[in-house]
């Protein structure tokens, strides 16, 4: 399937904010004192708020049209990756997190279009296969490997993940569906807000800085653009080609936190480089 320049720039640019995700909640756990339920709040309710005003000046939409243009599978999805996705960054590093949630969305777009009946070519298996084969050279010498609990936690996010963007295919106007399912997931996050009588906020001005970055710019303009992207896309593509951003954070990492930058990871970035690209070409497509 041919996308329009547009469409690719926007998904470029969504791919990158995701990357930015991994790499500004890694920053904020590993250098400042929020605790990631904070951070998952803020980050949420600014993302909300910037696409409120964005669905209002841009599209003209009032509040109450927004409140009804998201979906509960996309709002539930929505909180349940942003509460584990932080709390599992904790004992991660931006690069193996960012891989175990894309890897996870892979396998759950992958299982969920096979259950739709979507075929695949045998090139297309096999950019599949290749592009997972460079991932796992991510967790070679040099790379750590999580705990049991945090890396579940992290692929229990990225089955939410896959939910989210499966909620948003076909979506005719992705700003108004991106500001209903935040408003959705904000009105679900109340139900967190209890656990404060047992941990109380600890913030600072760079920790806010990280949350509202990555709530306004990485998760509400960038979600918004993943939806516009990704409209007229088979499921099963969405997913492999968000297998490129554990090598973005993970370069991303290297540059802004100083973890380990390896031989091992440029083999990765190539690996899965061609993977896509096998999967991407549209000579090779049924449909």
């Amino acid at each position: 399937m041919h996308q329009s320049p547009t469409r690719i720039a926007a998904l470029l640019l969504a791919l990158l904010a995701f990357a930015g995700n991994s790499l500004l909640t890694r920053a904020a756990l590993l250098e400042t004192p929020i605790d990631p339920l904070s951070f998952s709040l803020l980050r949420l309710y600014s993302g909300c708020i910037t696409l409120l005003v964005l669905a209002r000046l841009v599209g003209g939409r009032s509040f109450p049209e927004q409140s009804h243009a998201g979906s509960r599978f996309g709002g539930v999805g929505l909180i349940a990756y942003m509460l584990l996705f932080t709390f599992a960054y904790r004992e991660m590093s931006t690069a193996v997190g960012a891989l175990l949630l894309f890897a996870s969305v892979q396998i759950s777009l992958w299982f969920w279009s096979r259950l739709q009946g979507e075929g695949y070519t045998r090139r297309e298996v096999a950019g599949v296969i290749i592009a997972f084969a460079g991932l796992v050279l991510l967790l070679a010498k040099g790379w750590s490997t999580p705990a049991v609990m945090p890396a579940l936690q992290m692929v229990v996010a990225g089955i939410a993940w896959a939910g989210y963007t499966l909620a948003g295919k076909g979506a005719g106007e992705p700003l108004l569906m991106s500001s209903g399912n935040f408003i959705l997931a904000s009105l679900l996050s109340l139900l967190a807000l209890p656990l404060y009588l047992e941990t109380p906020m600890q913030l600072d001005t760079l920790a806010v800085g990280y949350a509202l970055l990555s709530g306004m710019l990485c998760s509400a303009i960038g979600y918004a653009l993943w939806y516009f992207a990704i409209a007229p896309m088979r499921a099963s593509l969405a997913g492999v080609l968000q297998l490129s951003v554990p090598l973005i954070a993970a370069l991303m990492g290297a540059a802004y936190l100083q973890e380990a930058l390896s031989l091992e990871l440029l083999l990765s970035m190539l690996v899965v480089l061609v993977g896509i690209l096998l999967v991407m070409n549209p000579r090779l497509k049924r449909g």
